[in-house]
């Protein structure tokens, strides 16, 4: 594996955090309300105490789920992906409901990371789907939440399959991924349509591009949002007060995908970006955080301006799950390093 994937990675995990941690002070929150607040260019710099929300914490379990399937079966099927992602997902939420780690040594080596023992506004849906200690799939589909919990944790594996996996089979297992907890289509197909997307900018396309590179994949309806948001963005000067008009909100799945993709299409960098992403009146932490998944994995760790990353305490946390992603497809998880996952 190149520097270049290496980079794209890290790139992809840290700008992600980025953007959740930005939104995480807007979310909730009016356009006219953040304008007050912060002023009239709305929030341009990570909000004390910087930290990112549910969506990076779910970010980096799934990352766990995708390693953790692969050292266990190789070529995992759908049954065995699921129980990963599953098992993952339930880790993360012993993180909800307890207030510190417990010193076990079961499970992956997150657990026994304090940072992530808070909660930060997460999904009621992921909540109760995973409280009923069952694991939906693409069959037994095990709610009917379209919300996007599911498309907002899935750029891992995107990430940790483009080189060994084909498209279809990426946007398979992010499908199942997201399955787990959301149930309906439009809860599920956005996270294989990210998962794919990030493959493509992975390999030097434009986001535009890897939205047309879905075509024939992901189902009519989604295609067709997401070709209006590029639509939008290219079309006029992109502004935070007007992207919820045009394109919803960002609660469901395919609106904070559209969102996302809006914002890394007409911002001049990824700041500028990120920045759009997260001062609207809608779901601001999980559109920050897709968006800087998709431009970070794009333009590397170098286009996160370094004053966001000095300001945001657990990037070191998501540097480590990076690194590990890399270890882990050079081929060095060595018997200590599965033992960090359980395994």
């Amino acid at each position: 594996m190149n520097q270049d994937r290496i980079d794209a990675i890290a790139g992809s995990l840290l700008a992600g955090a980025i953007g959740d941690c930005l939104g995480a002070a807007t979310e909730f929150k009016s356009y006219d309300t953040i304008t007050r607040v912060f002023g009239p260019n709305g929030l341009t710099e990570i909000h004390p105490p910087g930290r990112f929300t549910d969506d990076t914490q779910m970010t980096l379990f799934t990352a766990v789920g995708v390693i953790t399937a692969l050292l266990d079966h190789g070529r995992p099927t759908s049954k065995e992906w699921t129980k990963a992602f599953h098992e993952a997902y339930l880790e993360w939420l012993r993180t909800q409901e307890i207030r510190m780690p417990l010193g076990d040594k079961s499970g992956s080596w997150l657990l026994g990371e304090s940072t992530l023992y808070r909660r930060e506004a997460p999904g009621m849906t992921c909540l109760s789907a995973l409280r009923s200690g069952e694991a939906g799939n693409l069959e037994d589909r095990i709610n009917d939440s379209k919300g996007c919990g599911g498309v907002m944790r899935s750029a891992p594996v995107g990430l940790l399959l483009a080189d060994t996996h084909t498209k279809e089979e990426i946007y398979e297992v992010s499908c199942l991924s997201a399955a787990v907890t959301h149930g309906h289509d439009g809860g599920i197909y956005p996270a294989g349509a990210l998962s794919v997307m990030v493959v493509d900018l992975m390999n030097g396309e434009s986001v535009a591009t890897a939205v047309k590179n879905l075509t024939g994949l992901i189902p009519k309806d989604l295609e067709d949002r997401l070709r209006e948001a590029v639509s939008y963005a290219t079309s006029q000067p992109i502004e935070p007060w007007s992207l919820c008009d045009e394109l919803g909100q960002g609660w469901v799945g395919d609106e904070a995908l559209a969102i996302a993709v809006a914002c890394a299409v007409g911002g001049s960098d990824l700041e500028d970006s990120l920045l759009i992403a997260i001062n609207h009146d809608g779901d601001t932490d999980s559109t920050g955080a897709i968006c800087g998944n998709l431009l970070g994995a794009k333009l590397g760790v170098s286009a996160i301006p370094q004053r966001f990353l000095d300001a945001a305490p657990q990037v070191p946390l998501v540097a480590q799950v990076a690194a590990d992603c890399s270890v882990f497809l050079r081929g060095e998880a060595t018997l200590e390093f599965a033992a960090r996952y359980g395994r």
